[in-house]
């Protein structure tokens, strides 16, 4: 019997730099997107709080309480929880056929496209935040932003380039400097004006499809390509999930983990504003403590859990954080306590490590239609 010959795996800088125009697109997007995360919550109370309070503007982070801001806060949750998850409903539907005509026609077609559809997305949050225009038009270009998602083709061009056994780090170092500028962006906004804010989020939103048309290259080859006669099946997308055993329980992880959390994000901060009075900046803050948290875990802790674990093992821990996290959020309800709160934060973030597994088990174990 022959001794199994150990792979040696790349050092990170060099694993990053095979995807680098890959990497600065996700650069561009944490900055563009993350700018804007604090600010929302807020902005959509405060106009629908004054609505309700005869058309005067009001001050929802300094009188919360009021009736007003309560209802504000509602009627934007409603608004903003509708549009997330109807737009996930159809993201589930389009997300296969994304990326099976990733598969036969390239990766950069479907990024170019989501930059192109995402783009005017800060200007729709200009319009009714500065300009007092009718808030839908948001959250209808919410609704196609939360449909034509690409993480999919991310993944696979990862996949394209980098060899199966460096394709963990490659999803850690990606989603750690994702974290890294989520992060940033957030402390930002605790220095800028709502107004300024959109406008950097809008430039950033831009540069981002000037990167992607211009300096991102396409990374399947021709001949890896699938044939374009067997055309775009959304039965034939959706069987590689059933594919084996492995594939139909961490698409089950998948669409559970997705559901709660989805909810979740989309709720918690109108909670921590409404409840517990946040205003931006401790919106930013916690979001920071999020990001932070997933920077430290994809970038230190996650090496070290894949030697000893394997990506199975990574995938247990961070389904473990999140089930915390969740059943945390109940003791915040209880005791509003802000050191819960952070708490929160930092297994929010440990949680993350579960996606660079998630997605490097997929792309290993399948060996055609990454997409």
């Amino acid at each position: 019997m022959k001794p199994t010959k150990e792979v040696s795996l790349a050092p990170i800088h060099v694993v990053l730099w095979a995807i680098f125009p890959l990497l600065f697109l996700t650069i561009l997007e944490s900055l563009s997107y993350g700018l804007l995360v604090p600010v929302l919550p807020i902005a959509t109370t405060e106009y629908f709080a004054r609505e309700h309070n005869n058309g005067v503007p009001i001050d929802c982070v300094k009188f919360s309480n009021v009736t007003a801001c309560v209802q504000g806060s509602k009627e934007a949750n409603i608004w903003s929880s509708a549009t997330s998850s109807l737009g996930s409903l159809i993201s589930f539907i389009i997300t296969p056929l994304v990326g099976q005509g990733s598969d036969i026609y390239g990766r950069k077609p479907f990024l170019v496209a989501a930059q192109v559809l995402h783009v005017v997305y800060p200007f729709t949050i200009m319009l009714f935040c500065i300009y007092n225009h009718d808030i839908h038009i948001y959250f209808i270009v919410k609704f196609v932003y939360n449909s034509f998602l690409t993480g999919s083709v991310v993944a696979a061009s990862v996949a394209d380039t980098i060899s199966p056994h460096n394709r963990t780090t490659a999803y850690g170092g990606l989603f750690a400097i994702q974290s890294v500028f989520f992060s940033l962006a957030i402390a930002l906004t605790e220095y800028l004006n709502t107004f300024t804010i959109l406008v950097l989020s809008a430039v950033f939103y831009i540069l981002r499809v000037l990167w992607c048309v211009l300096a991102f290259n396409e990374t399947l080859s021709m001949s890896c390509r699938a044939p374009s006669y067997t055309g775009i099946n959304p039965f034939r997308a959706m069987t590689i999930l059933l594919k084996t055993s492995l594939f139909r329980r961490l698409s089950v992880v998948i669409a559970l983990s997705t559901f709660a959390g989805a909810g979740l994000m989309s709720f918690r901060l109108f909670f921590f504003n409404t409840d517990l009075g946040f205003n931006k900046d401790e919106n930013a803050s916690f979001l920071l403590a999020v990001g932070i948290s997933s920077m430290l875990s994809q970038g230190i802790l996650l090496p070290l859990l894949i030697r000893l674990v394997r990506e199975k093992g990574v995938v247990a821990i961070s389904m473990l954080s999140y089930a915390v996290m969740s059943g945390l959020y109940l003791v915040v309800l209880a005791t509003h306590s802000k050191l819960v709160v952070l708490v929160v934060a930092v297994c929010s973030g440990l949680g993350d490590i579960g996606f660079a597994a998630i997605s490097s088990l997929k792309s290993t174990h399948v060996s055609e239609q990454v997409g």
